[in-house]
């Protein structure tokens, strides 16, 4: 060794180099990660690798080292940020799915109870299941996260005031009517049929229970959701094997609705009741898209509108006494 030459304290070489093989090791992680944090934080690890180099290069050596495991320490930030990163974004994806389900849920009955408050709620729900949308593309998921938690409690607002205003008789009525097409499709099967309709049959009603337990609880939201997917689930299983309601059993809705329709608005128009008139109104409302989901062949949603319309057609009449 020359008298120009420093020498090199043990060890140092050994931290610039475990911190290049945890560098590396992050390094795949970060590039298939979309969480910009983690990667921010793998860019300043590597820039302070670069300048640990450096110092080490220009005899610097204890302050090489102290970067150089700052830089690795930043390297496992980043790995750390990945990892809660896609957690984040797992939990984001399926919140998405859940609001997603509420919304339809909650949007339906409000339309067909023509709540104005409620459809207030459901359409500030929806703008934030938009913002989160998009701040989950920009990989803000966190924030994503929290617009989706404030938008069901929206939506749970709008649950709440439908159930505070009758809308838990209607859905205990559906769920009357979806236990029926639980045992027609059972009766159906009962000759034999494949075991995963069978399935999808016990998983309907499965949902059908936790409906019925939910709205028992007093909580219209989780109610709502299950009656739904109960439905849906059954109806399924009803078109599979050939089930599901024909035409003129809407049309035979329709047409006792029509029939009921004159006296109810004579009643309505007599009692001067703002109460009644706003139940007339949802109930020719509902007949009308009852009409429509009919026209363009969607026969389960159809009947579905056709016997909402009728409870609100009665529930006016009711108002009026």
């Amino acid at each position: 060794m020359t008298g120009g030459e420093r020498r090199v304290p043990d060890g140092t070489a050994d931290v610039l180099q475990v911190t290049a093989d945890v560098l590396q090791d992050v390094a795949p992680l970060v590039q298939e990660s979309q969480s910009e944090q983690a990667r921010r934080i793998f860019a300043e690890a590597l820039q302070k690798q670069q300048q640990a180099r450096d110092l080490f290069r220009d005899g610097r050596y204890a302050l090489a080292a102290r970067l150089s495991l700052r830089a690795r320490e930043m390297a496992r930030q980043a790995a750390r940020v990945t990892g809660a990163s896609q957690g984040y974004q797992e939990r984001v994806q399926q919140r998405l799915e859940r609001v997603g389900d509420l919304l339809d849920s909650v949007r339906d009955r409000a339309r067909d109870a023509g709540h104005v408050q409620a459809l207030r709620f459901v359409r500030d729900a929806e703008d934030l299941v938009a913002r989160a949308r998009e701040q989950a593309r920009q990989t803000n998921y966190e924030q994503a996260f929290r617009l989706l938690e404030t938008a069901e409690k929206m939506l749970g607002r709008a649950a709440r005031l439908l159930f505070e205003e009758g809308d838990g008789e209607r859905l205990r009525l559906e769920m009357e009517r979806t236990a029926d097409l639980i045992a027609e499709a059972r009766e159906r099967l009962a000759d034999g049929g494949d075991q995963a309709v069978s399935l999808q049959i016990d998983r309907a009603a499965g949902e059908l229970q936790r409906a019925r337990e939910a709205l028992d609880r007093g909580e219209p939201m989780p109610a709502m959701h299950a009656a739904r997917h109960a439905r849906e689930l059954v109806r399924q299983v009803l078109r599979q094997i050939g089930g599901g309601p024909g035409a003129e059993v809407v049309e035979a809705q329709l047409d006792r609705f029509d029939a009921q329709l004159p006296a109810v608005v004579d009643a309505v128009t007599a009692s001067g009741s703002a109460e009644a008139r706003q139940a007339l109104e949802r109930a020719t409302d509902t007949r009308h898209r009852a009409g429509a989901a009919l026209e363009a062949g969607d026969r389960d949603q159809a009947l579905r509108l056709a016997r909402n319309a009728l409870d609100h057609l009665q529930r006016a009449e009711a108002l009026c006494r």
